[in-house]
This record gives C-alpha cells, sequence and structure tokens, in this order.
C-alpha cells in the first residue's frame, strides 16, 4: 500500500509526499511522480471502469482534464517522433471518459489544464500540475529521462561488449 519510489524511470517534481493517516493501515491515493495512479471510478454511457482500467496495456497513457487539449496535442507528435505506444486519455466532461464521482479530481493532484504521463506498469512517470509554454519540449526531456535516451544534443553511447549497463532504472518500450 501506499508505495511509492524514486528513479531516473520518473521525473521528480519536488513535492514530499505527507500521509494524513498511518500509512500502513490506510490507502492513501497520490499522484506524486513514482506512486501507481489513484483509482478512481470513470465511465460515459456505456460503462463504468477505473482509472486503472484506462491505462497500461503496455503502453504509456497520457491522462488529462478538460483544458488538456495541448498535452493531448503534444504527446502525438511527440509519441510519433520517437516511436513510442503512448494512448491519450481526457477525464472530461466531453472527454473519452467523464469524472463521474469527482475522485479523479481530487486525486489526480492536476488542474483543468495539467497531466499525468502514466507508464505501462501504471506508476506515474511525470506529473504536471498546469499547462506549459511547451507541452512538447516537457513530454520530450520526460521520455528521454524515462526511457535513458539520449536528448537531441548528446551522442548516442556506445554499447558496452559485456552487455552492461549504468545500472539506473530502465523502461523499455514498444
Amino acid at each position: 500500500m501506499n508505495h511509492v519510489y524514486a528513479s531516473t524511470a520518473v521525473v521528480d517534481d519536488g513535492t514530499e509526499l505527507v500521509y494524513d493517516r498511518d500509512p500502513q493501515l490506510y490507502i492513501q491515493p497520490s499522484s506524486r511522480p513514482g506512486a501507481r495512479i489513484p483509482h478512481a471510478w470513470v465511465g460515459d454511457a456505456t460503462g463504468t471502469v477505473s482509472t486503472l482500467d484506462v491505462t497500461g496495456h503496455e503502453r504509456f497513457t497520457l491522462v488529462t482534464r478538460d483544458r488538456g487539449g495541448a498535452w493531448a496535442d503534444a504527446a502525438t507528435a511527440v509519441a510519433a517522433e520517437l516511436g513510442v505506444p503512448l494512448a491519450v486519455v481526457a477525464i472530461a466532461h466531453a472527454g473519452d471518459v467523464q469524472d463521474l464521482y469527482g475522485d479523479f479530481e481530487r486525486r489526480s493532484g492536476i488542474g483543468e489544464d495539467g497531466c499525468l504521463l502514466v507508464r505501462p506498469d501504471q506508476h506515474i512517470a511525470l506529473r504536471q500540475t498546469g499547462a506549459s509554454d511547451d507541452p512538447a519540449g516537457v513530454l520530450r526531456a520526460a521520455f528521454a529521462q524515462i526511457l535513458d535516451r539520449p536528448s537531441s544534443a548528446d551522442s548516442a553511447p556506445e554499447a558496452s561488449a559485456s552487455g552492461e549497463h549504468d545500472g539506473r532504472s530502465r523502461v523499455l518500450a514498444g
């Protein structure tokens, strides 16, 4: 319960995790990077599902809210550029699914124009509480860190003949 970890496979947003109750007795959902995406009931006219059911599935998922269109557009472009499987899910009034009881709004930790980048293992890789002047740049930098890929300014590292790596956490996509 309440497992949150720090790794280079998540983008730390500098927030501290503070529990209101005993974390060994009570589940306390968090959207802090490194935590599993908080459960909330979402749905549409055809049915109800958990946020856990709309993320994962062997791909990254970008979750947005009502005014997250810039993040969604940037995600589509960055995923195509990097060749990374990425789904975009808008939990919004006119989105893919609606926040049926307001739980996602309370637990997500993001504003109407923010987003969560969720890894295939359903752990949050990046949390942006609001809009950005450069959403594509933010997502590109996040993927470079999460996937341990060189940025455009870096040169590609040479592969070790022994197959050793530098010991950092890795997430394999695709």
